[in-house]
């Protein structure tokens, strides 16, 4: 993988609370925005905006299995705070609310939830 992206996947990672658009990428790239987003669509077969709503999706699913914090703080942390969005884009992603989801985990035998 080439390294410009690389170090844009490093970004994304470190600032998903933060708003982030594909113009502050390609400047921490240093290239155009057409450009990073060919090199990025290359390299990771999604465009920046897409991947950027995927790993905020699933790093939110994480959280939620992982941590007891609230789905407003994930929301947060994830940088997706409109309830509505993040709900809509949670089930699209997974087939299921992130209440209904967290509440699966508690569910399941042998999970840390039901001790």
């Amino acid at each position: 993988m080439l390294l410009k992206i690389k170090r844009v996947l490093g970004f994304i990672d470190a600032n998903l609370e933060a708003k982030i658009t594909v113009e502050q990428l390609a400047e921490f790239a240093r290239v155009s925005r057409s450009h990073l987003c060919y090199l990025f669509k290359v390299e990771t077969g999604v465009a920046p905006i897409q991947y950027i709503k995927r790993v905020r999706i699933e790093k939110a699913r994480d959280l939620l299995g992982q941590t007891n914090l609230s789905i407003k703080e994930i929301r947060s942390r994830v940088g997706l705070v409109d309830r509505s969005h993040f709900t809509r884009e949670f089930k699209e992603a997974f087939g299921v609310t992130p209440s209904e989801y967290r509440n699966q985990l508690y569910e399941l035998p042998g999970s840390d939830y039901n001790k």
